[in-house]
């Protein structure tokens, strides 16, 4: 990998299409089919890309669970995603 010095006129983005318009996008055309998942005091565990494009597209409101047993480290958000029970316990 080499670090250097670019003119930003030479950076472009991605063309593609970013998973956050995906997702943006999906929402205005489908809906909601996954809440965004908060903890205890609110904080997103699982669902920042969802949030962000809710905000994107003007929204109030958004489905979310409460999992209070979590935490917002990037492991809780996995744990969901992959279904795995997960012990806040570090002994376990």
């Amino acid at each position: 990998m080499q670090i250097m010095n670019m003119k930003l006129s030479d950076i472009h983005p991605y063309e593609k299409e970013s998973r956050f318009d995906v997702v943006t996008n999906s929402i205005k055309e489908f809906g909601w089919h996954s809440p965004i998942v908060v903890d205890k005091e609110h904080v997103i565990v699982c669902g920042r890309t969802r949030f962000k494009a809710a905000q994107k597209l003007g929204l109030e409101e958004a489905p979310a669970v409460v999992a209070a047993d979590l935490t917002p480290e990037p492991e809780a958000c996995e744990d969901v995603v992959m279904g795995r029970g997960r012990s806040l316990d570090p002994a376990q």
